[in-house]
């Protein structure tokens, strides 16, 4: 039984006016030849980094040729349109106050000298990329000290469920800088910071803000 040779290529052409193209690389094609009627499925791997200019879709057309019994060529093509979604970073923050466990020492729901209070700043990456050191201030307008937000030391909620998420992309390697190292999509942080009431706060206010920075 004779046998007919094949070989493939691969070309990734963007719907973009200049028609910037990329080959692919077949990762597992390991037969030459194939018998007639046999089939020979392959693996192709492309990797699409933040850094590459945005494209709106990335047409595949994927070619196979091969030399019929009569010593002719033959030649068959599929394509197929892939989306890419456009970087979009974003980023939210919510600030929250209360009592410290036992702040409120005369009991009475109001905050008197002494008292210490706890604030929460809950921070969401909103958008579809990793956010890069991550860290909230607060002006904080208190007679009494400065607030030290503190930096979390693990995620609030891993959002690898979402459509941008994935498990275990965020992290803070390098601690007491005062910034979470990687926020990946979707997922939550919570910092934290307490103030001790005094008796020149007339009255107390502050807003949070939260900074994000995108990138590799």
């Amino acid at each position: 039984m004779r046998k007919e040779a094949t070989k493939m290529r691969t070309l990734f052409r963007t719907r973009r006016p200049d028609h910037r193209s990329a080959r692919g690389v077949i990762r597992s094609f390991g037969r030459k030849s194939l018998l007639r009627f046999s089939v020979a499925p392959l693996a192709l791997l492309v990797v699409l980094s933040q850094v590459m200019p945005a494209f709106a879709t990335i047409d595949n057309t994927v070619t196979v040729s091969g030399t019929k019994p009569d010593g002719n060529a033959i030649t068959a093509t599929a394509t197929e349109n892939v989306d890419v979604v456009n970087d979009a970073p974003a980023i939210q923050i919510v600030k929250s106050v209360a009592f410290a466990t036992g702040g409120d020492s005369d009991g009475d729901g109001k905050a008197d000298a002494g008292d210490v209070l706890a604030y929460t700043y809950v921070v969401t990456n909103t958008g579809n990329v990793t956010l890069r050191n991550v860290a909230v201030t607060d002006a904080h307008d208190g007679a009494g000290a400065a607030l030290s937000i503190a930096v979390p030391t693990s995620v609030t909620t891993d959002n690898g469920t979402s459509a941008a998420g994935t498990l275990n992309d965020s992290s803070d390697t390098i601690t007491g800088d005062g910034n979470w190292d990687k926020l990946g999509p979707g997922d939550v942080i919570t910092f934290t910071a307490t103030y001790t009431v005094v008796a020149a706060d007339i009255s107390g206010s502050g807003g949070g803000t939260g900074t994000g920075f995108s990138g590799n």
